[in-house]
């Protein structure tokens, strides 16, 4: 922050302090992104965005139609 220049240092002083009041609750969350840099930061941002949208169940839902017909058996089909 500092190498910035943007900011002074009283609110280089807060935002330090709001970082730490934040990681009291690390072990709360089941990701965490440090913004150092910040094209990463986003990066990872948008790779959770992507395995939540993913999940199972919300799948499950998005393509019922299409799960429900693969697993209903073919009553043509030979084994």
């Amino acid at each position: 922050m500092r190498k910035r220049g943007q900011d002074s240092e009283a609110v280089i002083a807060q935002r330090l302090g709001a970082a730490r009041d934040e990681m009291l609750h690390f072990n709360e969350f089941d990701y965490v992104i440090v913004n150092e840099v910040f094209d990463t930061a986003v990066d990872e941002l948008c790779a959770i965005f992507t395995a939540s949208r993913l999940r199972r169940e919300a799948q499950k839902v998005r393509h019922a139609g299409l799960i429900q017909a693969l697993l209903t058996p073919d009553p043509g089909a030979t084994d």
